[in-house]
């Protein structure tokens, strides 16, 4: 009994540590993309199935997240609150936490509110978003459909980004806050990107085949193609889908595909680009 109580004491020790060791503070910007790029901060893959997760019980000796953030602003604790549960890789955590009470989106300030939102979007199944849009718990507007354009969803037999998924849940947001999918303008990587530039810039050849269809043009302009070429999930299936669309690049954007190291690491790409080169 004493040997397992020093264990208890010693995991709580360390789970303190790990939370003071990576505070959200009100000024950091927390962004899906940004999570899903730092695998110190989270695991984009969940090592345990959602439906085993229970955030309603902590484990003997554990603290519970929202408890570590309980006397912080009410705004920068319900940040503070999502990140901490985000770490866990597990978006069925924050789920129950909002269906239950213990994370609530109308306690944080307007900014908070649509980076959370964004967050959760963009990493909810469709059967999770679904039954938080169900009971009102997610403020969604337009800006949303361009927020589930994210690599956070992955499928758990590949790992690869859950397209079918992606396009499903801008269907759903779309039908709910009335929003055109031609009208989804969301602040990116410091610049303002419709949902068409943000599945170019993840080589999403499906969702671009999608928003085609639907009449979304991509906002980038000349910067289409080196955005394209420079993210790490271009795709040979995304250029085709580009170039099919009409969007020809001209041989000054397409610098980086001329590189050896481009070529060597996107041969397929390459390859598709080479007449324009």
């Amino acid at each position: 009994m004493m040997r397992y109580e020093l264990l208890s004491i010693t995991g709580v020790a360390i789970s303190l540590a790990v939370l003071f060791q990576f505070p959200l503070k009100n000024n950091e910007e927390v962004t899906h993309e940004a999570l899903d790029k730092d695998d110190s901060y989270v695991h984009p893959l969940p090592s345990k199935p959602e439906g085993e997760v229970d955030f309603s019980r902590a484990e003997a000796g554990e603290r519970n997240p929202l408890e570590a953030a309980a006397s912080e602003p009410k705004s920068e604790k319900e940040m503070r609150a999502l990140g901490l549960l985000l770490r866990d890789g597990v978006i069925e955590q924050v789920v129950q936490a909002l269906e239950e009470g213990g994370l609530d989106l109308g306690r944080m300030d307007e900014a908070s509110k649509r980076k959370a939102t964004g967050i959760i979007v963009a990493k909810t199944t469709p059967e999770q978003l679904a039954r938080l849009m169900g009971k009102g718990l997610l403020p969604l507007e337009r800006q949303a459909i361009s927020d589930a354009v994210s690599p956070s969803l992955r499928k758990r037999d590949s790992g690869d980004i859950d397209q079918s998924a992606i396009i499903k849940k801008m269907g759903m947001i779309a039908s709910a806050s009335g929003a055109s999918l031609t009208n989804t303008e969301t602040w990116f990587n410091g610049e303002t990107r419709n949902a068409f530039d943000k599945a170019v810039i993840y080589g999403m050849d499906e969702v671009l085949v999608y928003l085609g269809q639907a009449g979304v043009r991509p906002a980038l302009g000349e910067a289409l193609w080196p955005q394209f070429l420079s993210s790490r999930y271009a795709s040979g299936a995304a250029a085709k889908v580009l170039l099919d669309y009409g969007y020809t690049p001209s041989a000054e954007n397409l610098s980086i595909a001329r590189t050896p190291s481009f070529q060597e690491s996107h041969p397929e790409i390459y390859g598709i680009l080479k007449p324009y080169l």
